[in-house]
């Protein structure tokens, strides 16, 4: 009596050998897409927060009369003068142009601070950035509003490298 194995034998054994490894290598590559679309959405998300963070703090950090804010409609940029340093600052929504990606800054005499990553992040919404309402004096805003989108990463026909997400805040003035 001969030993070994028949064609038929091995032919099932690789059959089922190729339909574990498939779903392996499917399992893999599921896990790879969720982690990279957590990875991008985790950009946007702490670049939005960080931004509303230090937008909120430059402006509890202004004075209030003498500032420069739209007050019918909306716009893509406000100034003050910094009750800290004295200084004028300006709160700037730069929608993206070109090869450029959208930013959001904080710029004033002494220096210009990117409060969203331009290598991370691309603000793709600037056209509702500040709107203010109308405060107790015609010099003074009641409440600063702000609202912007910020996306990252690459659209494709899944999606999975992809976030967007659209942030925003109303900030009453208190002096």
């Amino acid at each position: 009596m001969k030993k070994g194995f028949t064609l038929i034998e091995i032919v099932v054994v690789l059959t089922m050998m190729a339909i574990i490894l498939a779903s392996i290598v499917g399992a893999l590559m599921s896990t790879f897409r969720a982690n990279n679309k957590m990875s991008v959405t985790n950009k946007v998300t702490q670049n939005g927060n960080w931004a509303l963070g230090e937008i909120r703090k430059n402006i509890l950090n202004a004075k209030a009369v003498g500032m420069d804010c739209p007050m019918s409609g909306v716009g893509t940029s406000m100034a003050f003068v910094s009750t800290l340093d004295g200084d004028i600052t300006v709160l700037k929504c730069t929608p993206p142009f070109g090869n450029q990606k959208g930013k959001i800054s904080s710029e004033s005499a002494r220096e210009i601070i990117n409060l969203t990553s331009i290598d991370e992040v691309n603000v793709s919404d600037c056209s509702n950035f500040v709107s203010c309402s109308p405060g107790t004096s015609p010099s003074v805003p009641g409440d600063v509003s702000f609202d912007f989108i910020i996306s990252a990463g690459i659209t494709s026909a899944s999606n999975a490298d992809y976030a967007q997400k659209e942030f925003n805040s109303k900030i009453t003035i208190r002096n």
